[in-house]
């Protein structure tokens, strides 16, 4: 899995397997290798590899709901939105897309 950062944001995804949102993730054979992180922020999320770089100072997390995931921790390259624009503005879900961006308290509020 991958738990990915921009600013006080952190990415969930969307999908047709399930309802609701979660931390991009997929089955492993490999789940401690980084690259499987990496995998899984850009199969579900429909991006690119380049976009994320590793939190190399953070080491991986198993979490064991819904079923052992191994979580990656990346950082956007982008930058987060102009300080000068309201957060609000940045809450809101797009149902259409595969991810959206949420702060930790609206994401623990959001995950499946």
């Amino acid at each position: 899995g991958a738990f990915v950062v921009r600013g006080n944001r952190c990415v969930l995804c969307r999908s047709s397997e399930w309802k609701g949102m979660r931390v991009p993730a997929i089955e492993s054979v490999n789940p401690s290798d980084p690259a499987e992180g990496l995998r899984a922020f850009t199969e579900r999320c429909d991006v690119d590899a380049e976009d994320v770089v590793p939190m190399q100072h953070i080491l991986p997390l198993t979490l064991f709901h819904p079923g052992l995931t191994t979580v990656h921790f990346f950082q956007a390259r982008e930058p987060p939105p102009d300080k000068d624009s309201p957060l609000e503005d940045y809450d809101l879900s797009d149902e259409d897309d595969l991810y959206d961006w949420y702060t930790l308290e609206r994401a623990r509020a959001r995950v499946d």
